[in-house]
């Protein structure tokens, strides 16, 4: 029998009759506050699950299915998930610092403050979606933010080297020390490191909230 807890309480929001999570189907359960730290979540399916608040500090496993869940106020602090699909996920204030996320999906995701400090997203799909978050220190290259907000998000040092912004909102977004070299500007024009000057510090967009 596996059983997943909440975090606070110790109480039981779901169980069932296998020895572990990996592949399971917990599509639209109510999982809130839920601890999955340290956990191998392999092939679970989260699709449009309520996941607010929970933690996936230190999980790992690829393929986890996220799609259209709520994570916000989540922790995925250092979690491992490859080919993670986070496809219209609502993402406030959910932290993902020094995870490892390589070719994740956010598409159309709602991932506002969230704080992606030193997180590894190489060749990840962050494309149409609303992304004012912070991206500090994180490793981007290669990554596709096709037509996506990032209106006043934060990518001091970040590495953008081959990254896609065609269509992206930049306005008010701190590329301070950001690498861009061979990465392609919101006009479809090629980045270097000269361009990558930040335009407004990135705290005044918390100041206003947006």
């Amino acid at each position: 029998m596996v059983q997943i807890k909440q975090k606070q309480t110790g109480k039981v929001l779901w169980e069932g009759p296998a020895d572990s999570l990996v592949g399971q189907k917990l599509a639209s359960t109510h999982l809130p506050g839920a601890d999955f730290s340290g956990v191998d979540l392999t092939g679970v399916d989260f699709r449009n699950a309520d996941l607010r608040n929970a933690d996936f500090t230190d999980a790992m496993g690829d393929k986890i299915y996220f799609h259209s869940a709520d994570i916000s106020g989540a922790k995925f602090d250092r979690a491992k998930m490859a080919d993670a699909n986070f496809t219209d996920v609502r993402a406030n204030e959910t932290s993902f610092e020094n995870a490892r996320l390589p070719k994740a999906l956010f598409r159309y995701a709602k991932v506002i403050q969230c704080s992606f400090v030193e997180a590894d997203l190489t060749g990840a799909d962050l494309s149409s979606g609303d992304m004012r978050s912070d991206f500090d220190h994180a490793v981007l290259s290669s990554v596709d933010f096709r037509g996506s907000d990032l209106s006043g998000a934060n990518f001091t040092a970040a590495d953008l080297r081959g990254a896609v912004l065609v269509g992206a909102n930049l306005s008010g977004a701190n590329m301070s020390r950001a690498k861009t070299e061979g990465a392609t500007d919101p006009l479809g024009h090629k980045m270097s490191a000269k361009k990558a000057v930040a335009k407004a510090p990135w705290w005044k967009f918390w100041e206003t909230g947006g």
